[in-house]
């Protein structure tokens, strides 16, 4: 009989030890988070910013992640594909507009862009259909810049004193 308990107090602990290795293995899931940006990155930037100046200034900033330099040429050289290449949209929290001033918040959204989306910009800007080597083009710049979406709730601050809730990161 000890030996019976022995063999299956020793097959408990083995199977234990087993499931506990396997639920500590799990790491945290990583997000795709689109040019490694973060909610500082536009919380002094905003500041001030009228709505037809948004999408801009907020580009600027995506272009910006872009580290190469050869790339970034690239980039400065198509502006107007590289700016149809991403979807921003916005929210003003509860009370808030523009022009944007200290305290203010606002849930950023930016998203890389679909071909469909890409040459619907670019027939809005310029009254033309996309001829395929601007796709093309538009979508190697796309590229350059790494993930796919960043959104966060940002609270829009004066230069030097930027901090961020990060209870809305999604």
């Amino acid at each position: 009989m000890k030996k019976l308990l022995a063999i299956v107090g020793a097959f408990g602990l083995i199977a234990t030890g087993a499931t506990t290795v396997v639920a500590c293995n799990k790491g945290p899931k990583m997000k795709d988070t689109l040019g490694g940006l973060k909610a500082s990155d536009f919380a002094e930037v905003l500041l001030g910013i009228v709505e037809g100046k948004l999408n801009y200034d907020v580009i600027r900033i995506v272009a910006n992640t872009v580290k190469d330099n050869k790339k970034n040429k690239e980039i400065d050289d198509n502006v107007p594909l590289f700016r149809n290449t991403f979807v921003v949209t916005y929210k003003l929290a509860e009370g808030v507009s523009f022009p944007l001033a200290k305290d203010n918040k606002i849930t950023l959204t930016i998203k890389k862009a679909t071909d469909d989306q890409i040459k619907d910009c670019y027939k809005k800007d310029t009254n033309k259909e996309m001829p395929v080597e601007a796709l093309t083009i538009a979508k190697k710049i796309q590229g350059y810049v790494s993930g796919t979406e960043f959104s966060s709730e940002i609270t829009v601050k004066e230069e030097g004193t930027a901090t961020v809730d990060i209870s809305g990161v999604s």
